[in-house]
C-alpha cells in the first residue's frame, strides 16, 4: 500500500483511472475527457486473461493520448474488476454506465461475462466491443454489441478444415458439457467435418472442474481416432492430455483459443508437444501493425504479449478509430461507425465488422513445440462456416 500514491499519480498523468481500486473521486466530468469503461477479470478464475486485457487496453489509450487524444480531448479509461463472474459483470457495467457516464464499454473475454455487460450497454443505448468473447449468440443482444474476435462457428469449422487438410478423417470429440463455448465449438466442428466426409468415431463428455478422465479416454482409445478435438479451457486440458498419454492414447489433440495460456506447457510438459490449437494472434506475425504492438507491449510490460492482450489492444483501437470517423461520441453515430469498420489493420489482423457486430478476420493455427513455444504454422482466412 505504501506505493498507492505513486500509482495514483501515474494513472492521472496517463489519463487512466482504475475505478475498481475504489477511489472516491471517479466522477470526473470536466468535459475535457472522453470516458471509456473497461470491465474485466482482475481477480477470480480468469484473472490472467483480465490482467492482460487491462494492460493492452491501457497501452492503446496511452498511445492515443500521447498522440493528441481524440476529437480534441483526452481519453479517460475507467476500469472495473468483474471478479470473473457474470453477476459482477452486470453490476460493474451498470456502475460504469450509470455512475461514470462512459460513452462505450470494452470487455470481456468470457462470453458469459460479456453477455451481462452487453445487455447493460444495449439497455443504455451505448456501444460495447468485446475483445475475445467468441460465442455466436451474443450477436443476438442487439446493435450495441460488437467484437474484434472471430466467432465459434468459424473457429470450429476452421479447426475441422485444419484436421481434414492434415489427412485426419477419423476424429474423436471430448467436450465440456457445462461450457457453452466448448459445445459451440464442437457443434460447428462436427457439422463442418461431417459435411466434408470425416467420421466422428466417438463423442465423450466431461464437466469443468473434473479431475478424472480415464473412463472417457479409454473409450476414445478403443475407437482408434487419428485426432481428438478437445474444445475446452486450458484448466482441464492439461490433466486430460497427461492422463491420455498415461494409457497410451498418443494421437494429437486439437483445441480452440481456450487453450491459450502460458501455463499449458509448464503444467503438461512433453505430453502436449505436437498438439494444436486455434488462436487469434502470434507475436511472430511479421505485419507492421503486429510488430509495433509487440514492441510497445514489451517496452511497457517487459514480456511478449499473448493473444488475449492483442485482442484487448484491438478492441480499444477499433473504438478509437470509430470515434474519430464518427466525429462525435453520440451513441447512435458511434454505434454506426463501429459497425461500418472495414479493413481496419489491427494487431491481430485485418478487421471488418459485419451487420451483426461480428469480426471477419483470419485464424491462426498453433503447434506446441518441444521447448514449450507456441509456433504459428498456418493462417486460415475467413470463410463461410456453413459452406
Amino acid at each position: 500500500m505504501k506505493n498507492a500514491w505513486g500509482v495514483w499519480m501515474v494513472a492521472l498523468a496517463l489519463g487512466v483511472f482504475a475505478a475498481g481500486c475504489g477511489g472516491p473521486e471517479e466522477k470526473s466530468s470536466d468535459g475535457d475527457t472522453i470516458k471509456v469503461g473497461l470491465f474485466t477479470s482482475l481477480t477470480g478464475d480468469s484473472a490472467n486473461w483480465g490482467q492482460a486485457t487491462k494492460e493492452a487496453v491501457t497501452l492503446a489509450i496511452d498511445e492515443a493520448n500521447a498522440a493528441g487524444g481524440v476529437l480534441g480531448k483526452k481519453l479517460e479509461l475507467l476500469i472495473e474488476d468483474d471478479m470473473s463472474t457474470p453477476e459482477r459483470s452486470k453490476t460493474v457495467s451498470e456502475k460504469l454506465v450509470n455512475e461514470f457516464g462512459v460513452v462505450a464499454l470494452l470487455g470481456e473475454v468470457a462470453s458469459g461475462n460479456t453477455k451481462m455487460g452487453a445487455e447493460v450497454a444495449q439497455k443504455a443505448g451505448i456501444p460495447l466491443i468485446s475483445s475475445a468473447s467468441t460465442r455466436v449468440d451474443l450477436a443476438e443482444i442487439g446493435p450495441s454489441f460488437n467484437r474484434v474476435c472471430y466467432t465459434d462457428d468459424f473457429q470450429g469449422a476452421a479447426c475441422a478444415r485444419f484436421a481434414l487438410d492434415r489427412g485426419w478423417k477419423n476424429i474423436a470429440l471430448l467436450i465440456d458439457r457445462k461450457n457453452p463455448y466448448a459445445e459451440g465449438l464442437a457443434d460447428s466442428f462436427r457439422a463442418y467435418a461431417k459435411r466434408k466426409g470425416a467420421n466422428i468415431v466417438i463423442e465423450q463428455y466431461y464437466q469443468r472442474g473434473d479431475a478424472e478422465f480415464q473412463s472417457q479416454l479409454v473409450k476414445i482409445k478403443t475407437a482408434n481416432p487419428q485426432v481428438v478435438f478437445l474444445p475446452g479451457y486450458h484448466t482441464e486440458v492439461v490433466a486430460i492430455i497427461r492422463q491420455a498419454r498415461s494409457i497410451g492414447l498418443d494421437v494429437p489433440f486439437l483445441g480452440g483459443d481456450g487453450w491459450d495460456n502460458p501455463e499449458l506447457f509448464q503444467n503438461a510438459g512433453k505430453a502436449i508437444v505436437g498438439c494444436f490449437f486455434s488462436d487469434h494472434f502470434t507475436p511472430d506475425d511479421p505485419r507492421p501493425e503486429a510488430q509495433a504492438f509487440v514492441k510497445a507491449y514489451q517496452a511497457k510490460y517487459g514480456r511478449r504479449p499473448e493473444a488475449i492482450a492483442a485482442l484487448g489492444y484491438d478492441s480499444a483501437l477499433v473504438l478509437i478509430d470509430a470515434i474519430k470517423r464518427a466525429g462525435t461520441t453520440e451513441p447512435e453515430a458511434l454505434k454506426k461507425a463501429i459497425r461500418d469498420t472495414e479493413g481496419f489493420r489491427g494487431a491481430t489482423g485485418v478487421i471488418s465488422i459485419d451487420d451483426k457486430g461480428n469480426a471477419r478476420k483470419p485464424i491462426v493455427m498453433i503447434e506446441i513445440q518441444p521447448d514449450g513455444a507456441f509456433k504459428a504454422i498456418q493462417s486460415v482466412e475467413w470463410f463461410d462456416p456453413t459452406e
